[in-house]
């Protein structure tokens, strides 16, 4: 669950990471996204989960070997909620790295 101050500033244009799902060659690894579409309560708040749409950057063939024949290496990737535990098919702030999540738990 995003906290509200999070939610109320979640914006299209935004660069997340997202966790790559069973389609993927690696499963669970994290690449680069931005977020294209947030999906909004009425009150133009992000949902309590952080319903967004995602354009993903992936490492091209070596994450989808169907990209090989010259496909782009961009996915689009609909209604996909936040997740601090980086499940696959999930995004989370790029700061998110567990190390900075246990100095942030710390405080």
């Amino acid at each position: 669950m995003l906290k509200d101050a999070t939610r109320k500033a979640l914006t299209e244009g935004e660069g997340v990471c997202y966790v790559l799902t069973g389609d993927s060659r690696n499963v669970g690894a994290v690449r680069p996204a931005a977020i294209v579409r947030v999906w909004r309560g009425a009150d133009g708040c992000a949902q309590e989960n952080g319903l967004v749409n995602l354009i993903v950057f992936v490492d091209g063939s070596n994450d989808y070997p169907s990209l090989a024949a010259g496909g782009v290496p961009v996915l689009w990737k609909t209604s996909v909620c936040h997740d601090d535990n980086r499940e696959p098919g999930t995004w989370h702030y790029i700061d998110e790295t567990p190390e900075a999540k246990e100095v942030d738990d710390a405080h």
